[in-house]
C-alpha cells in the first residue's frame, strides 16, 4: 500500500503525463470567428430566456405603470421578505408602492432562502 505522499506523487505523475500527450481529434480554435449568432431581437430573446428560466417578466410603459405592477406582484405573494436589486429606479418604485413588505436590498447581501421573490430591473 502506498503512503499518502506516494499516492499524491502517482496522481501528479498521471496528470503530467496527460498534459504531455497529444489530444486525439483536437482542432485549433478558430481565430476571430463568431461563437454565437448575433441576437436579432433583444427583447424577444430576453422574453424567451425568462420563460425558459421560469421567471415572470412584466413590461410596462412608464414608471407609474411599473409602480402599479410592482404593487400587484407584491400583493399576490405570501407574507415574507422581498429581495430587490438595489437601484435608484427600484427605490423610487418601492417608495411609490408604499408597501409594508419587508424589503431586503441587494446592497445588504444575498437574498435569504425564505425570500418570497426577487425583483430586478
Amino acid at each position: 500500500m502506498a503512503s499518502n505522499s506516494g499516492s499524491r506523487d502517482l496522481i501528479l505523475e498521471r496528470i503530467r503525463a496527460g498534459l504531455r500527450a497529444p489530444v486525439v481529434g483536437s482542432q485549433e480554435p478558430a481565430q476571430g470567428g463568431m461563437i454565437f449568432a448575433p441576437v436579432e431581437n433583444i427583447l424577444e430573446r430576453f422574453q424567451q430566456e425568462c420563460k425558459a428560466n421560469l421567471m415572470e417578466l412584466t413590461l410596462t410603459s412608464d414608471e407609474q405603470a411599473s409602480a402599479g405592477q410592482l404593487v400587484a406582484v407584491l400583493d399576490s405573494l405570501p407574507e415574507g421578505e422581498i429581495f430587490l436589486q438595489d437601484s435608484p429606479v427600484l427605490r423610487r418604485l418601492i417608495e411609490r408602492a408604499r408597501t409594508a413588505r419587508l424589503i431586503r436590498w441587494s446592497s445588504e447581501g444575498a437574498p435569504r432562502e425564505a425570500s418570497q421573490a426577487t425583483v430586478s430591473l
